[in-house]
């Protein structure tokens, strides 16, 4: 309220900073705050699925209690005060899942089948029939060539379509020209560096560090041609 009152009237009175916590108890916070950061960082390379999200803001909300209880002295306050710090944070809480609620269900606000009477010269969706063909007629017979196909099947079913296959997250659904069509236009090399060191929600590799870039980009083409994409017909 912009007004002073002397330390001996205050109910801190003789409390310093150095009082209240002690420079040990300091560094050990500082400890486990650094530990939970390599944790985020470690995550990023472990494979879990939808989990690797609910994993990180939970060391997310371990930090920042941290961080409360100490630093800010939440710990050594009265309860009024906690009441009114733990309602802030709650609301903070609110607001983020608002938002991801809302950057997750984007891609869901309009219909892949609706997107076809808005844009009638770019079907959104290839028919059950013309999907299941579409990859294996648009490459040359070779051992070779259906080895890549087979390799990019394998990538896509083990670690891409946990969320390509539903567009969690905002991930372009595979099977929907438009989304693939649109993030291709900037050329495939440039999907691969995405997808390789992790793009807004996506993580490196898509959680699983055992695959190889030439991997990463089998798994790629495999989805831009379930999706009725060609790249040599990409301008």
């Amino acid at each position: 309220m912009d007004i002073f009152v002397p330390l001996s009237l205050s109910r801190f009175a003789g409390m310093t900073d150095q009082s209240i916590i002690s420079l040990k108890t300091y560094l050990f916070v500082w400890i486990a705050l650094l530990l939970l950061l390599l944790a985020t960082l470690g995550s990023a390379y472990i494979f879990l699925g939808s989990f690797n999200i609910v994993l990180n803001f939970l060391i997310a909300v371990g930090k920042a209690l941290l961080v409360l209880a100490f630093f800010m002295h939440l710990k050594y306050i009265s309860y009024l005060t906690r009441i009114f710090a733990a309602a802030g944070f709650f609301w903070l809480v609110i607001l983020f899942g608002l938002t991801m609620s809302d950057y997750s269900t984007r891609s869901q606000l309009i219909p892949s089948e609706e997107m076809a009477h808005l844009y009638p010269e770019k079907p959104t969706q290839l028919s059950s029939q013309t999907k299941s063909n579409t990859f294996s007629s648009k490459v040359s017979k070779t051992p070779q060539a259906e080895a890549n196909v087979s390799r990019g099947r394998q990538v896509y079913n083990k670690t891409c379509s946990a969320c390509h296959e539903t567009g969690a997250l905002g991930a372009p659904k595979i099977g929907d020209k438009i989304a693939w069509k649109t993030r291709v236009q900037k050329g495939l090399d440039v999907l691969v560096f995405h997808a390789v060191n992790g793009f807004k929600a996506m993580p490196p590799k898509g959680g699983n560090s055992a695959l190889a870039q030439s991997d990463i980009r089998k798994g790629i083409i495999y989805m831009l041609n379930e999706s009725g994409v060609e790249l040599k017909q990409i301008k």
